[in-house]
C-alpha cells in the first residue's frame, strides 16, 4: 500500500513539473468533460498484412511432367501495394524474406480497405519503377544461389483484397528453362569434370510487373544482349537415371536452329554441339529439354581397342603366314551343318582397331542431327551413291530413337541413351561408319575380334565352352531389352557385347557357300562381290546361347530395319591420331 502511495505523489510530482516547465497558458488548458460524457477511445491500430506466397511449377515441354519449386530459407521478394479503388501507389519495393516458415521485413498494415498487390523474385532495391524492370540473368548458373537467382518471377492480383484478408500470390515464371541431358557415357568419366554452357544466347529483358507483356531478349528496344551461360548440374546419374541433368534460366527467346548452341568442356577441351535443327520458340514457364551425349571421339584408345595378329592366337602356316581358324568344327553343338560356317583358314592382312562398344542411341541421334535428316530418316548427304535416298533408320519407341516433333530432331528413348542404336540399316550403319572414319568390319574382321584370343572355341568368353546370362545379354540374363553397352564383362580383346545384347551388321555381302571348302584358305577375305543380303553376326538378347556363338552366320537384306540389329565400327590400323 505504501508503495502505491509513495507512486502517487511521484506522480503528481513529475505533472507539475512538466507543467511549469511547458510554454502552454493554464488557461488554454481542456476544461473537464462534463459529468456524464464519455471519453473519445484512441484511434484503433490498422492490421498487419500477412502474406502466403506460391511458386508455380515449370512445365516440360511435349510431356505431362513438370520442375517444382519452392521457396529456400533467404529468398527475399520485392511488393508492391496500390489502393484497388484510386490505383494510386500506396507502398513501393518492400521487401519480405523467407525464414523457411513465414514471409518477414518491414511491417506492412492495411491502409485502404481494398488493396492490389504485385510482387517479384529475387528482391533488388534499384527496382523504384515496377514497370520497367531490367533484368540480366547470371552468366554463371554453374552455383546452385546463381542459378535460383536467375529465375525471375512475378505474381499479381488484379482483383482487390479486402483489407483483413490473407494476401495469397502465386508467383509465375517470366523466363524459360533449358535443360540439357548428357547420357553416362562408358567412353567418359564426366563425374565434376564437365562444364557445360549455352552459347550466344539472350540474357537481359525489361519487364513490366503491372501488366502482361512480351517479355522477350530478342524484342526491339529492350536493350537485348548475347552472352553465354554456364548451366547447373542439377542432377547425377542414378538407379533410375542414365543420365547428368544441367539446367539454365534464359529470357523468353527464339533459339536459331542449326547453331552451336551448347559447349562442353572436359580435361580442358571443348566440344561444341548444337541446338535444335530448325528455330525454336522459347515460352515463359516452359522447360525445353536436350539430349546431347559427349561426342566419342573414335580415335581416342578408350573407345576403339586394336586387334593383333599376335603368334599367340595365329596358327604358323608356313612361308611367314600365320592364320586363324574361321567357322566351327562339325562337332560344335547348335552348328548350321551346311556349309554355312564351314571350318577355312583366315589371313587377316593387317591389324585393324575395332570400337569396344556397339554404336549406341545417343551417338547414333548425334549422327543424325549433326547431318540434319529428318524423320524419315532419308540420307540424301554425301558418301558412296548406294546410301542416296535410303532409310537409314526408322522411330523404335521402346528402346530405340524417336523423333521430337516440337525440336524437330532425333533423341533416344528415355533411359536407353547408353544402349545399343537399332532399326538401323545396313546403309544407315555403313553411313555413320564413312562419317566417323571408319568402317563396318568385315565378317573375318568380326569373328577373329570376337573370338577374344581363344581358338576354335563357340564363345569367346570365359573359356570358351559355355555362355551364361551373367556372361552377355542373352535370352538366359531374362533383361528381355538392351542393355547399356559394356554391362557385361569384355573378352580377350576387351571387346564387349560382341555375344548378344543385339546383332550387328557386317561389310560383307551374304553368301552360305562363300566359305563352302573345307580346309581352304582365305587371304584378308571381304565376301562376295555382289548379293542381295548382308551378314549379321553376333546374336541378340532374345536368343539362346547356341545362336550366339562366334560362328553363327545370318543374313538380312540392307534395306531393312529390325528392332534387334545394330552395329560397331572398325578402323584401318594406319589411322591418323590427332
Amino acid at each position: 500500500m505504501r508503495r502505491i502511495i509513495y507512486q502517487f505523489i511521484a506522480s503528481l510530482a513529475l505533472t507539475s513539473m512538466l507543467v511549469c516547465c511547458g510554454k502552454e497558458n493554464v488557461n488554454d488548458r481542456p476544461s473537464p468533460e462534463e459529468p456524464g460524457k464519455e471519453e473519445p477511445k484512441p484511434e484503433e491500430s490498422k492490421p498487419e498484412i500477412s502474406f502466403k506466397f506460391d511458386i508455380e511449377p515449370y512445365v516440360i515441354a511435349s510431356s505431362e511432367d513438370s520442375v517444382e519449386c519452392d521457396w529456400t530459407e533467404g529468398d527475399a521478394v520485392g511488393v508492391y501495394a496500390y489502393d484497388a479503388e484510386s490505383d494510386e501507389l500506396v507502398f513501393g519495393n518492400k521487401k519480405l524474406t523467407f525464414d523457411g516458415s513465414n514471409w518477414v521485413g518491414d511491417k506492412l498494415c492495411w491502409e485502404k480497405e481494398s488493396l492490389r498487390f504485385c510482387a517479384y523474385y529475387p528482391f533488388d532495391e534499384n527496382n523504384t519503377d515496377p514497370t520497367a524492370i531490367s533484368v540480366n540473368v547470371k552468366e554463371d548458373q554453374s552455383c546452385e544461389n546463381d542459378y535460383r537467382l536467375s529465375d525471375f518471377l512475378v505474381a499479381r492480383n488484379e482483383e482487390g483484397v479486402k483489407i483483413g484478408s490473407d494476401v495469397k500470390l502465386e508467383f509465375r515464371h517470366e523466363f524459360a528453362m533449358i535443360q540439357v541431358e548428357v547420357p553416362k557415357s562408358k567412353y567418359w568419366n564426366i563425374d565434376g569434370k564437365l562444364e557445360v554452357s549455352l552459347c550466344g544466347v539472350g540474357t537481359l529483358a525489361e519487364i513490366n510487373l503491372l501488366e502482361d507483356s512480351d517479355v522477350s531478349a530478342s524484342a526491339e528496344g529492350t536493350g537485348s544482349s548475347e552472352g553465354n551461360v554456364k548451366m547447373y548440374l542439377f542432377e547425377l546419374p542414378g538407379e533410375e537415371r542414365n543420365n547428368y541433368i544441367y539446367r539454365a534460366v534464359i529470357p523468353v527467346q527464339t533459339l536459331g536452329g542449326g547453331t552451336s548452341l551448347f559447349s562442353y568442356v572436359t580435361d580442358g577441351k571443348e566440344y561444341r554441339l548444337g541446338g535444335p535443327v530448325g528455330d525454336c520458340a522459347l515460352n515463359a514457364g516452359n522447360v525445353k529439354v536436350f539430349n546431347r551425349s559427349l561426342p566419342v571421339d573414335y580415335k581416342h584408345p578408350d573407345v576403339i581397342q586394336m586387334v593383333v595378329d599376335q603368334k599367340g592366337t595365329y596358327k604358323y602356316q608356313g612361308d611367314g603366314l600365320w592364320y586363324f581358324r574361321m567357322g566351327s568344327p562339325k562337332t560344335e553343338e547348335g552348328r548350321n551343318n551346311t556349309n554355312v560356317e564351314n571350318q577355312h583358314n583366315v589371313h587377316l592382312a593387317r591389324s585393324y582397331y575395332m570400337g569396344k562398344y556397339e554404336v549406341t542411341n545417343a551417338e547414333y541421334a548425334s549422327f543424325l542431327n549433326d547431318n540434319k535428316i529428318g524423320s524419315d530418316g532419308i540420307w540424301n548427304g554425301w558418301g558412296d551413291a548406294e546410301n542416296k535416298s535410303k532409310v537409314l533408320v526408322r522411330q523404335y519407341a521402346k528402346f530405340g530413337l524417336i523423333w521430337d516433333t516440337e525440336l524437330a530432331e532425333w533423341k533416344p528413348a528415355d533411359g536407353y541413351c547408353d544402349c545399343p542404336v537399332v532399326n538401323v540399316s545396313w546403309y544407315g550403319a555403313k553411313a555413320f561408319a564413312d562419317c566417323v572414319g571408319g568402317a563396318l568390319p568385315t565378317e573375318a574382321q568380326w569373328e577373329f575380334a570376337c573370338r577374344g584370343g581363344l581358338e576354335e572355341t563357340p564363345f569367346g568368353l570365359g573359356n570358351g565352352l559355355d555362355l551364361t546370362g551373367e556372361m552377355a545379354n542373352i535370352r538366359s540374363a531374362g533383361r528381355g531389352t538392351t542393355a547399356p553397352v559394356g554391362s557385361y564383362p569384355p573378352n580377350g580383346f576387351e571387346l564387349h557385347d560382341l555375344h548378344g545384347n543385339v546383332s550387328e551388321w557386317v561389310a560383307d555381302w551374304f553368301d552360305a557357300n562363300y566359305y563352302g571348302g573345307s580346309g581352304g584358305f582365305a587371304w584378308n577375305p571381304t565376301g562376295p562381290k555382289t548379293g542381295t543380303d548382308k551378314g549379321v553376326r553376333g546374336g541378340d538378347f532374345t536368343m539362346d546361347k547356341l545362336s550366339c556363338r562366334c560362328a553363327t552366320r545370318t543374313y538380312c537384306s540392307p534395306r531393312v530395319t529390325n528392332m534387334l540389329i545394330g552395329f560397331r565400327v572398325s578402323f584401318d590400323q594406319d589411322m591418323k591420331w590427332e
